[in-house]
């Protein structure tokens, strides 16, 4: 199985010679495991047509929301989209953290490890869930 999902792989191909080894600098595979996190947290499930469990449970906390997320709730229906759609992630953990005094966001930190050229190699990933619903992370190195 190859570490890149299709359409990052599809992509590179049509760079030039010079925008391939700038490419090849950055961490390609990370780089496609932080845009398809990005792209699952922020479908809601029961939307994608192919298949109806992609994505995660609406989160949005504003007004008219009649659900209260646990933390622990939220760290487990990201976890349970991780180890089903992101399976190049080992050992995924997720942490949660609520901030009373903030109510407009939550912050999370996924742990996992990853294998890249036939080691493995410890990542975190941050991000924050917005009141809409919306999750954002944080650019990762």
């Amino acid at each position: 199985m190859s570490m890149e999902r299709l359409i990052d792989r599809l992509s590179y191909l049509d760079l030039s010679d010079d925008q391939k080894r700038i490419q090849a600098q950055e961490d390609r595979i990370l780089n496609s495991i932080h845009r398809h996190l990005t792209g699952l947290l922020n479908t809601t499930k029961g939307t994608v047509l192919i298949d109806e469990n992609y994505g995660i449970a609406d989160l949005s906390m504003g007004p008219g929301s009649s659900e209260v997320h646990t933390g622990d709730a939220i760290a487990q229906a990201i976890l349970a989209s991780i180890h089903h759609y992101e399976q190049r992630l080992l050992k995924p953990q997720v942490e949660v953290s609520l901030n009373n005094a903030d109510n407009l966001s939550i912050r999370f930190v996924i742990s996992a490890q990853i294998e890249q050229f036939e080691e493995t190699r410890d990542i975190t990933i941050k991000g924050a869930i917005l009141a809409n619903g919306g999750f954002v992370l944080e650019p990762t190195n």
